[in-house]
């Protein structure tokens, strides 16, 4: 029999008869239903021990009163008895009676715990009533308490009206929560005792009957009647503050005054937490029943974000059903604050529960989405102006652009909700990948010749003389280095950003929806970078080239080198110099050397990028001098040193020191001009050996390296000069 509501207890007594009949019936015909059931089962001639056995069978199963006599039975035959009809019948009648009498036994209980709830006027007794007959009784079964549901309900919202109204009151003349006062900092002690001792045993007794609410009632969402009330203040002071200006009409929620208010309200309730989140918890937190500092911090919180969420809620419907551009714009200030809130109450706040972004619909997220993606796509073109002084703004203030929109987007970034993974990787790609790509492209595709223009703006590039073409060199390097310098500035941006934990976790989250193994979401784009600023810091070593051959002219014409000259410093193995400066044909070509690393300095580049350039341009200088200067010429010993000199200089331009070997084709080159001054100004007695055409063609030069200490120079060069030297 199914008990639902305990009127239904009434009938057991009449169904506990009609058992009890059943069994004095069954009792009678046993013997009987015994006796057919063997002459059933056993063919006529058994043995008469069998009989006896039947017997005593048939009298054992007229004697059970009890589901434990049905146990000793099996104990006794064999669990083969279980399969006897009679056997089953009455297992199937002691059963029900069993399940009769407990319910029996369950009304008696339930119907005296229901007079009780009924006449309990204080909530400490219903608390303890509850908690000691339902929640912790496990024989309670779950029927009986959801038969006690009307009746516990009936009692909660009974407590509820009288309590409610009284503490909402008591919270409001107290003003424990005003703001802008130096007693509202120091958590309520201001407060009257007797006020503070009032408030308290209400918000514990609306807290105990919230506990036997979520556990008997079981809400989707569990209910704090107390924290309703304590909310209570903050609801009145928001609704007079942000409401009154439109007469609480929630059809009409962004008037022109009120789109004012839009971030001025979350302000608000920023305010409003600082000055009483943690006095609400030293208030009114009470362990001994479980509303716990955590708890307190946690509910209060919540329940004074419900006014915020009805007024997004319906600015939000207003916003859909009157589509404007006025409004849009004011879509786009409510969804940012939102995010915003959202983030500060998690940083600030330590706040990990119901929050504001969950009531944003789809549809008005991708709105928003779209808006800032097109926004940024406009702001963005301010970062692709030429000229020098543009290009000099570009880099910094595109960086800081990349700096202030991720901080924008963070507490989109830092949503948990599944469904804001799209507009969160949408976001990602349009303003920033798509950005910094566009930006890159920029940067490697930049004509500035085409960019020249006077000071009336008209273009002048087509009807530049020889000397402006030189000055457009120059200032071609210059962007150049510009736009390499803006390249690494957007790098270390990028470098920076994809360490921000937001960024991480993001990464990690599209690597398990997408299966993929990125190191980083910024991983593409950096590799892209960084072969675009290789590519940049060569174009810039080309450029020298270009500037430098062009001065070296007037040098490669110098017809002196065979000059003759003292040559008492014949016997000094090593290349030293005895000249004090260089030749004057190549002060020009010094001095774009100097120009250049100048400019690569003066705009902060990256140090690797200062020596890969001044790597570059050692080798340039090398291969002028020695494919036009040395192998061209014959020397004296005068023209070898003034060489010497020249080549000094040029290195000692590019911010090394003359006596360093900074590269492979440096200390060759260095090597080379060594062996050609000892051999060539050596006595014929020294020389002879190494000069015999024989001797050369081996190209096995082992033990002249070792006695003239030849580290750097290869066989095939140290043979060129030999053979220049015979």
């Amino acid at each position: 029999m199914e008990i639902s509501t305990i009127d239904d207890f009434v009938l057991i007594d009449n169904e506990l008869k009609q058992i009890e009949l059943k069994r004095e019936e069954l009792a009678t015909t046993i013997p009987n239903l015994s006796k057919k059931a063997i002459c059933d089962e056993k063919p006529a001639d058994v043995s008469n021990e069998i009989n006896s056995s039947l017997v005593y069978l048939a009298s054992d199963l007229s004697h059970i009163n009890q589901l434990s006599d049905l146990d000793q039975l099996v104990k006794t035959y064999g669990a083969s008895i279980k399969n006897l009809e009679t056997y089953q019948h009455i297992s199937q009648v002691l059963h029900e009676r069993q399940l009769e009498q407990e319910n029996l036994n369950l009304y008696y209980k339930t119907n005296e715990i229901d007079s009780k709830v009924k006449n309990l006027s204080s909530v400490d007794e219903f608390y303890n009533l509850i908690n000691t007959t339902i929640l912790s009784d496990p024989l309670i079964s779950t029927n009986i308490k959801d038969v006690l549901k009307k009746s516990i309900e009936s009692k909660i919202n009974e407590f509820k009206k009288t309590i409610i109204p009284t503490f909402q009151q008591l919270l409001l003349n107290s003003n424990w929560d005003k703001l802008n006062s130096t007693e509202s900092r120091n958590n309520g002690q201001y407060l009257n005792k007797n006020v503070a001792d009032s408030m308290k045993k209400y918000s514990d007794d609306l807290f105990k009957i919230s506990l036997i609410y979520n556990e008997i009632m079981k809400p989707e969402i569990k209910q704090y009647f107390n924290f309703d009330c304590i909310a209570n203040n903050f609801n009145i002071k928001f609704i007079y503050h942000f409401n009154s200006n439109i007469g609480h009409n929630d059809n009409n929620p962004t008037s022109e005054l009120e789109t004012q208010t839009i971030d001025t309200y979350f302000k608000f309730l920023h305010i409003y937490l600082s000055e009483n989140l943690y006095k609400c918890i030293s208030i009114f937190h009470n362990e001994d029943i479980g509303l716990t500092k955590e708890l307190c911090h946690q509910q209060f919180i919540n329940h004074i974000l419900n006014p915020i969420r009805k007024k997004i809620q319906a600015t939000l419907n207003f916003i859909v059903k009157s589509p404007s551009d006025n409004n849009l714009n004011h879509l786009v200030v409510l969804i940012s604050q939102i995010f915003i809130t959202d983030n500060t109450l998690w940083k600030i706040y330590y706040y990990d529960y119901y929050g504001l972004v969950s009531l944003i619909p789809e549809n008005v997220l991708q709105t928003w989405v779209d808006f800032e993606s097109t926004l940024a796509q406009r702001q963005f073109k301010n970062f692709l102006t030429s000229g020098l002084n543009n290009l000099l703004k570009n880099g910094p203030d595109f960086v800081k652009y990349l700096e202030s929109l991720f901080e924008y987007f963070t507490p989109l970034f830092s949503v948990n909700l599944p469904n804001f993974f799209n507009p969160q990787i949408q976001v990602f790609r349009n303003n920033f990948l798509q950005l910094i790509q566009l930006f890159k492209d920029f940067n490697i595709n930049y004509n500035s010749i085409n960019n020249i223009t006077d000071a009336t703006g008209i273009n002048t590039a087509g009807s530049l003389g020889n000397s402006d073409m030189k000055n457009d060199e120059e200032l071609q390097f210059k962007e150049n280095v510009v736009r390499l310098r803006n390249m690494q500035l957007v790098y270390d941006v990028m470098i920076h950003l994809e360490n921000k934990p937001d960024c991480i976790k993001l990464t990690n989250i599209f690597n398990k929806k997408t299966k993929s193994t990125f190191g980083n979401l910024f991983s593409g784009e950096l590799i892209n970078y960084k072969e675009s600023i290789l590519a940049l810091n060569e174009s810039l070593v080309h450029r020298f080239k270009k500037m430098f051959g062009a001065s070296l002219r007037t040098y490669f014409k110098i017809d002196r080198w065979n000059s003759t000259g003292d040559e008492s410093n014949a016997h000094n193995d090593n290349v030293t110099n005895t000249n004090t400066s260089c030749s004057p044909e190549l002060f020009s070509s010094v001095s774009i050397v100097k120009k250049c690393v100048d400019v690569m300095r003066s705009y902060n580049l990256d140090s690797l990028n200062l020596e890969q350039f001044q790597s570059g341009c050692m080798s340039i200088i090398i291969n002028y001098l020695t494919n036009y200067t040395l192998k061209l010429n014959e020397f004296s010993k005068d023209g070898l040193l003034q060489l010497i000199c020249d080549y000094k200089t040029l290195k000692m331009s590019l911010g090394f020191q003359s006596g360093e070997i900074i590269s492979l084709d440096d200390g060759s080159f260095l090597d080379t001009l060594k062996v050609y001054k000892v051999l060539k100004f050596y006595n014929e007695e020294k020389k002879s050996k190494w000069l015999d055409k024989n001797y050369i063609r081996k190209n096995k030069f082992d033990d002249l390296k070792t006695q003239l200490d030849i580290k750097y120079a290869s066989n095939d060069e140290i043979a060129y000069i030999l053979y220049k030297i015979v």
